[in-house]
């Protein structure tokens, strides 16, 4: 078996594709930058500090679910509270039109 039908090992093409001195067609420049593009994106998610703001952006959702049932709550808590100074009013407005105890 001859040279010419191996293939090329997948190093030497991602040598090949990352050099900038090597000639490259626009599918070739195109790949290049999507593996840079990858990389980084790799290593900003192996790094400590993405860890740290995942865990943090994790607590804030959970912080953010927790506001949006106390505020649910308290939603609830004004419409009954609402209620409550309608009843109010309307049984302020009944007794002013009642004469007082002992006069009727």
């Amino acid at each position: 078996m001859s040279d010419e039908c191996q293939a090329t090992p997948k190093a030497e093409l991602e040598r090949q594709i990352m050099d900038p001195n090597v000639p490259k067609n626009e599918r070739e420049w195109w790949a290049a930058a999507e593996v840079e593009r990858l990389q980084g994106l790799l290593t900003a998610k192996t790094t400590p500090g993405y860890e740290l703001l995942a865990g943090t952006i994790e607590k804030m959702e959970a912080e953010i679910a927790r506001l949006r049932a106390d505020l649910a709550e308290a939603e609830k808590y004004n419409g009954h509270h609402q209620q409550a100074c309608v009843e109010i009013e309307r049984l302020r407005d009944k007794t002013k039109n009642r004469p007082p105890a002992g006069e009727g």
